[in-house]
């Protein structure tokens, strides 16, 4: 319903206590899921022994940081063998080391959290590491790591459908999230956000209409465009 009812990108955020990681993923893909947010955070709880009661006023909370990371990053890499739209990597990064393990894991970009709390200038640091470390490898593309530890068919899968996403005639009005030399998000596509160098230049942006075909999973509905809102009524005469 939500896909449905916008011209926004719709990103699914999943959460890591969910029983069947990659059947949810795939149900999203299906629903016409533009990207996977992977993840959310786990559920905790912290008392407080003076109290003798929890910490949080509702009892549990989200737990994230460091702690959480071999979680999201194995959730990562599940979803990037079930699915083919772009994920989104959260949970634990505060390194460049960290995030060059999402994007291999599968991951087109990260989400910094945390880390910007305890370390302001967390994101300058791990984007300028990112690419001291591609430059050491001899990379020539940040966006290149991404998949580069996911088993062989499952690499094959990605680039496949980076080639088909490139081919695709729609992608003149909705490129597709292939990755960037940046790893996120900049450029404006008319009524979308997308990766640097997914885009052509000369690429019309102006049919809102036209934008959703190439993002669409086989077998996905055709996304109708979104119902405008009603106008409303002046206001009555002093």
């Amino acid at each position: 319903a939500m896909v449905r009812a916008t011209h926004l990108p719709v990103w699914a955020k999943l959460s890591p206590q969910t029983g069947d990681l990659t059947g949810v993923a795939r149900a999203c893909e299906e629903a016409g899921a533009e990207a996977l947010v992977v993840s959310n955070t786990i559920l905790g709880l912290a008392i407080d022994i003076e109290a003798a009661k929890p910490a949080l006023g509702a009892g549990m909370g989200g737990y994230s940081g460091p702690g959480f990371k071999p979680i999201a990053l194995r959730m990562v890499w599940q979803c990037a063998q079930a699915v083919s739209v772009p994920i989104i990597g959260c949970g634990g990064v505060s390194r460049a080391e960290d995030a060059v393990e999402f994007l291999m894991a599968g991951a087109a970009a990260m989400q910094v959290g945390t880390v910007s709390f305890i370390q302001p200038d967390a994101m300058p640091r791990i984007i300028a590491g990112l690419s001291a470390f591609c430059a050491r490898k001899g990379i020539a593309r940040v966006a290149d790591l991404t998949g580069a530890a996911l088993p062989e068919e499952a690499r094959r899968r990605l680039a496949a459908a980076r080639a088909a996403a490139a081919a695709s005639p729609a992608d003149a009005a909705a490129p597709a999230l292939v990755g960037s030399a940046a790893g996120t998000p900049s450029a404006t596509c008319g009524t979308r956000r997308c990766w640097p160098n997914a885009c052509s230049p000369a690429s019309p942006r102006s049919a809102p209409t036209r934008r959703a075909a190439s993002h669409a999973p086989p077998g996905a509905r055709p996304r109708p465009p979104a119902t405008p809102p009603s106008p409303k009524p002046p206001p009555p005469a002093a």
